[in-house]
């Protein structure tokens, strides 16, 4: 069973990933599909197996930026305790039905399936599978 907001897998009725417990008053009868959003997932470093799902057009990647109040989209400062991840690291976007991944520029770098580094500025096209090296966490592209 899967989140109605996020599209995630349940835990005991809850999302992982919103924390979304409404899940426990659905019935167990027919229930509408709920479409499988985008997301990137860890599978190595920090949490793994914890999701993001790709709920918008543009999405953030980064830290906290306590000094602007700025909070990305995606924010992996709980994540990231050696701080080599950039607080604006990266940018993902979907144009048409293509999503796109660009470095903002990050001190550390961004890799893409372990061989290639991002230039900074460039969008690039994530495939389905793509793997995401942001800082010591490993990211899979998940898409349906």
């Amino acid at each position: 069973m899967n989140c109605h907001f996020c599209g995630n897998s349940l835990i005991k009725n809850k999302c992982v990933n919103c924390q979304n417990a409404e899940a426990k008053n659905l019935k167990k009868t027919k229930q509408k599909k709920t479409p499988i959003l985008p997301r990137l997932v860890i599978i190595k470093g920090g949490t793994i197996g914890r999701e993001f799902p790709l709920l918008l057009k543009t999405v953030n990647i980064g830290r906290w930026d306590p000094a602007l109040g700025s909070i990305p989209e995606i924010d992996l400062s709980d994540e990231d305790l050696d701080a080599r991840i950039s607080r604006f690291h990266a940018t993902i976007s979907k144009k048409g039905n293509v999503y796109l991944i660009r470095d903002s520029g990050s001190r550390n770098g961004t890799i893409l399936n372990n061989e290639f580094t991002l230039t900074p500025g460039i969008d690039y096209p994530l495939k389905k599978d793509d793997q995401i090296s942001i800082g010591n966490l490993i990211f899979h592209f998940f898409r349906k």
